[in-house]
């Protein structure tokens, strides 16, 4: 699975949880919070950066101390991890 595939699946995930269309934005939330704290800290790290700041890799490289290849690793498999919590959620 390409890192911009498991991007995909983690948006639909997030917009359409479970395939339950009615829940509330608060319980969504919620799911994803917890699914966030059940990642590796540095894959959490690297997600929050990517996700929410929408740093590119060569920033978060920076920050983290790593090379472009180990950001794009981690997010990749944060991705990858909170698609399937928040599918099995």
């Amino acid at each position: 699975m390409t890192a911009h595939h498991a991007q995909k699946e983690l948006d639909h995930s997030l917009e359409h949880p479970s395939g339950h269309d009615g829940l509330k934005e608060s319980t969504i939330q919620i799911k994803l919070e917890r699914a966030i704290a059940e990642l590796p800290e540095k894959q959490r790290f690297v997600f929050m950066l990517r996700y929410y700041d929408d740093f590119d890799y060569e920033k978060i490289a920076s920050i983290t101390g790593t090379t472009v290849g180990g950001a794009k690793a981690n997010y990749h498999q944060a991705v990858k991890k909170m698609t399937t919590l928040l599918q099995t959620s």
